[in-house]
């Protein structure tokens, strides 16, 4: 982290993990066993302005990326005491899955103060891209247990996956007594776009699909002597399917998922009230 002077900071860093020979093994008693090794690397910046007086209060910019790459050897035997020795006269099928995803990340956000810092103001933009390549190979005693290039892996080589969203949050406090009463409001609103784009599903063709969710939340609270805290809030959730719902095909260790091109977005609606009491002795 470096401190540019005037309220100005710069904090860059990297994330790196790897895991090898992971073994899963939910799979036994059906003679399927799987290993991993997943490597995961992320990496941002933030730039930070922060102030104390003025309207503009705090200001971020974010530029982010990850990438995860997974590689998994599946084997099929013929009972599960083969599996666990991996007997190469028990062995049926081996399988290798190879896949990346590289994401990257671009955030704005800002908070304005007004009216001797009792109404706050934050408003942003961020966006995210990511990119999923996909490949399979399988190998049998036919084949001389020569691997052999499947047509896809998991996902659909290629597949994109993104989105951008807007929102605006507004707190303020119309009246305070110090000490005695406090009286908060909120209100906010988020707009979500979605879209992304998955070529040659198995039964569906390319998938190609786009999502737009408005979604706000409203609430109050009254604290009463710093002591009582009377609180209501509403909610709203917006969710776009993702690719793994839409265009995953086969047997994904406990459930056998197949495409499917006609999700909607889920949207819900939360209402929460409740009372908080503080005191010394509760």
């Amino acid at each position: 982290e470096l401190d540019l002077g005037d309220g100005l900071s710069l904090t860059a860093a990297y994330l790196g993990n790897t895991t090898l020979d992971a073994g899963r093994s939910d799979g036994l008693p059906k003679g399927d066993v799987r290993w991993y090794d997943n490597t995961d690397h992320m990496a941002y910046m933030h730039l930070h302005k922060q102030a104390s007086d003025g309207i503009l209060r705090d200001l971020s910019l974010r530029v982010g990326w990850h990438s995860l790459d997974e590689r998994v050897l599946r084997y099929t035997c013929t009972t599960e005491a083969a599996c666990r020795a991996l007997e190469p006269d028990g062995i049926t099928k081996r399988r290798r899955y190879h896949d990346t995803v590289n994401a990257g990340l671009l955030s704005f956000d800002t908070v304005l103060s007004a009216i001797d810092d009792r109404l706050d103001i934050t408003l942003g933009v961020d966006g995210r891209i990511e990119h999923v390549a996909s490949d399979r190979r399988d190998a049998t005693a036919d084949s001389g247990w020569a691997y052999e290039a499947k047509d896809r892996g998991n996902f659909s080589e290629g597949s994109l996956y993104g989105g951008v969203d807007a929102f605006v949050y507004v707190e303020g406090r119309p009246y305070v007594d110090e000490g005695i009463v406090d009286l908060v409001l909120n209100a906010g609103a988020r707009v979500s776009h979605i879209s992304a784009y998955a070529p040659d599903v198995p039964g569906l063709g390319d998938v190609d699909y786009q999502w737009t969710g408005p979604v706000f939340t409203a609430g109050a609270r009254l604290i009463l002597f710093n002591t009582v805290n009377i609180y209501a809030n509403w909610a709203q959730g917006f969710r776009a399917p993702n690719l793994q719902e839409v265009t995953v095909l086969g047997d994904t260790g406990s459930l056998f998922e197949v495409p499917n091109g006609e999700l909607s977005a889920e949207r819900s609606d939360t209402v929460e009230a409740g009372l908080k009491l503080h005191h010394r002795w509760a």
